[in-house]
Protein backbone atom coordinates (compact mmCIF):
# COMPACT_ATOMS: atom_id res chain seq x y z
CA UNK A 1 0.00 0.00 0.00
CA UNK A 2 3.15 2.30 0.63
CA UNK A 3 4.92 4.37 -1.66
CA UNK A 4 7.67 2.27 -3.50
CA UNK A 5 9.42 4.79 -5.11
CA UNK A 6 9.26 8.39 -6.64
CA UNK A 7 8.86 9.07 -10.57
CA UNK A 8 7.41 12.41 -10.38
CA UNK A 9 9.80 15.04 -9.52
CA UNK A 10 12.00 17.22 -10.89
CA UNK A 11 15.76 16.63 -11.70
CA UNK A 12 16.88 19.44 -11.94
CA UNK A 13 15.42 21.02 -9.18
CA UNK A 14 17.23 18.44 -7.09
CA UNK A 15 20.29 18.77 -9.44
CA UNK A 16 19.85 22.31 -7.58
CA UNK A 17 19.11 21.67 -3.97
CA UNK A 18 22.60 18.76 -4.03
CA UNK A 19 24.90 21.61 -5.47
CA UNK A 20 23.51 24.32 -3.86
CA UNK A 21 23.14 22.82 -0.70
CA UNK A 22 26.12 21.58 -0.45
CA UNK A 23 27.71 24.76 -1.45
CA UNK A 24 26.23 27.08 1.11
CA UNK A 25 26.56 24.33 3.68
CA UNK A 26 30.43 24.38 3.63
CA UNK A 27 30.42 28.45 3.21
CA UNK A 28 28.12 28.71 6.43
CA UNK A 29 30.42 26.31 8.01
CA UNK A 30 33.46 28.09 7.37
CA UNK A 31 31.75 31.75 8.61
CA UNK A 32 30.34 29.44 11.56
CA UNK A 33 33.97 28.85 12.89
CA UNK A 34 35.12 32.19 11.86
CA UNK A 35 33.13 33.84 14.03
CA UNK A 36 33.50 30.88 16.67
CA UNK A 37 37.06 32.06 16.74
CA UNK A 38 36.36 35.90 17.28
CA UNK A 39 33.58 35.19 19.58
CA UNK A 40 36.06 33.57 21.34
CA UNK A 41 38.63 35.98 21.96
CA UNK A 42 35.60 38.61 22.89
CA UNK A 43 33.62 36.57 25.64
CA UNK A 44 32.17 32.65 25.80
CA UNK A 45 29.12 34.13 24.75
CA UNK A 46 30.24 35.29 21.67
CA UNK A 47 31.30 31.59 20.46
CA UNK A 48 27.18 30.65 21.05
CA UNK A 49 26.41 32.79 16.84
CA UNK A 50 29.52 30.65 15.59
CA UNK A 51 27.82 27.05 16.93
CA UNK A 52 24.45 28.33 15.49
CA UNK A 53 25.67 28.49 12.23
CA UNK A 54 28.21 25.87 12.05
CA UNK A 55 24.62 23.78 12.69
CA UNK A 56 23.05 25.53 10.18
CA UNK A 57 26.02 24.89 7.74
CA UNK A 58 25.54 20.75 8.92
CA UNK A 59 21.69 20.39 8.20
CA UNK A 60 21.83 22.35 4.59
CA UNK A 61 25.14 20.68 3.55
CA UNK A 62 23.08 17.41 4.78
CA UNK A 63 19.94 18.62 2.51
CA UNK A 64 22.37 18.59 -0.54
CA UNK A 65 23.78 15.08 0.27
CA UNK A 66 20.50 13.30 1.05
CA UNK A 67 19.52 15.08 -2.68
CA UNK A 68 22.65 13.89 -4.69
CA UNK A 69 22.44 9.95 -3.27
CA UNK A 70 18.15 11.10 -4.59
CA UNK A 71 19.80 11.53 -7.96
CA UNK A 72 22.18 8.76 -7.79
CA UNK A 73 19.41 5.87 -6.50
CA UNK A 74 17.39 7.63 -9.69
CA UNK A 75 14.60 8.51 -6.84
CA UNK A 76 14.34 4.93 -5.87
CA UNK A 77 16.09 5.53 -2.67
CA UNK A 78 12.90 6.98 0.08
CA UNK A 79 15.24 7.21 2.76
CA UNK A 80 17.21 9.76 1.31
CA UNK A 81 13.83 11.64 0.75
CA UNK A 82 13.00 11.55 4.18
CA UNK A 83 16.64 12.87 5.40
CA UNK A 84 16.43 15.57 2.55
CA UNK A 85 12.71 16.67 3.99
CA UNK A 86 14.25 16.59 7.97
CA UNK A 87 17.55 18.01 7.43
CA UNK A 88 15.93 20.69 4.85
CA UNK A 89 13.13 21.24 8.32
CA UNK A 90 16.12 21.18 10.74
CA UNK A 91 17.85 24.27 9.21
CA UNK A 92 13.90 25.88 8.63
CA UNK A 93 13.53 25.84 11.90
CA UNK A 94 16.70 26.13 13.57
CA UNK A 95 16.63 29.83 11.56
CA UNK A 96 13.40 30.28 12.32
CA UNK A 97 14.11 30.10 16.61
CA UNK A 98 17.20 32.61 15.84
CA UNK A 99 15.05 35.37 13.92
CA UNK A 100 12.41 34.61 16.37
CA UNK A 101 14.80 35.67 19.22
CA UNK A 102 16.26 38.71 17.02
CA UNK A 103 13.23 39.88 16.48
CA UNK A 104 11.94 39.87 20.18
CA UNK A 105 15.29 40.66 21.50
CA UNK A 106 15.53 43.83 18.85
CA UNK A 107 11.85 44.94 20.22
CA UNK A 108 12.93 44.97 23.73
CA UNK A 109 15.73 46.80 23.14
CA UNK A 110 13.90 49.11 21.09
CA UNK A 111 11.14 49.38 24.04
CA UNK A 112 14.05 50.04 26.81
CA UNK A 113 15.18 52.73 24.69
CA UNK A 114 12.35 54.29 24.17
CA UNK A 115 11.24 54.21 27.73
CA UNK A 116 14.10 55.40 29.42
CA UNK A 117 15.97 57.92 27.00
Amino acid sequence: MGVKSIENFQVKDIKRISFWGRLVGCITIIYGVIVALQGLFTSIIGVLPGILAIFIGRFIYYSGAQAKALLQAKGKNLYAVDMLLNYMGLAFMLIGIIMGIFVISSGLLLLIVWLYY
